[in-house]
């Protein structure tokens, strides 16, 4: 299940749908725009940066939680929220993942935090929504659409997202050598 905050918006005057209130949910201070401006130049700047300690550092500086040892391929990261996404250490994020904080429907928007455990594994071109955790030590198949959270030590994927059951590889025996 996943963990969001919900706003409705009720409006009788007009058809708009909700991305129209971005004022509504950011507010109407310019300070607060210019920051979202700001998170969003370091977010697109850090996606093709080829050396990780510097990317990483510019994603902290948008207010995303990274643990020590993460790799992240260049990836769509919320710039509108990352403040809301935390991964944990050891983590690896695959190439062209997308990580949500936020939706828009018709007449509702959304907000939850995205964590990513310490260990995890999120695979190429993976969608995950906003209010989702990962576990620790969890791998996300790559193309997944992660729409609820992923249970510690489990291996899922899929569109959306399902256990998968996946037994190691077993390791052929060496034959031992007879003694004469």
């Amino acid at each position: 299940m996943r963990n969001l905050e919900e706003v409705v918006f009720v409006d009788d005057s007009s058809k708009r749908n909700s991305a129209n209130y971005w004022k509504k949910v950011y507010g109407k201070n310019p300070g607060t725009f210019l920051i979202a401006i700001s998170r969003l130049f370091l977010i697109l700047i850090s996606k093709y940066f080829p050396g990780m300690r510097f990317k990483l550092a510019l994603l902290r500086l948008s207010g995303m939680k990274i643990g020590k040892n993460v790799d992240i391929a260049p990836s769509t990261l919320d710039p509108s929220f990352p403040h809301l996404i935390e991964i944990g250490d050891g983590a690896t994020i695959g190439w062209d993942v997308m990580i949500l904080c936020h939706e828009f429907t018709r007449d509702k928007f959304r907000k939850g935090k995205v964590v990513i455990g310490k260990n995890a594994t999120i695979g190429a071109r993976s969608l995950v929504l906003a209010g989702v955790t990962v576990g620790n030590n969890a791998v996300v198949g790559a193309c997944s659409l992660v729409n609820k959270n992923v249970e510690p030590n489990s291996i899922v994927g899929g569109v959306p997202i399902k256990p998968l059951d996946i037994k190691p590889v077993n390791k052929p025996k060496k034959s031992a050598k007879k003694n004469k």
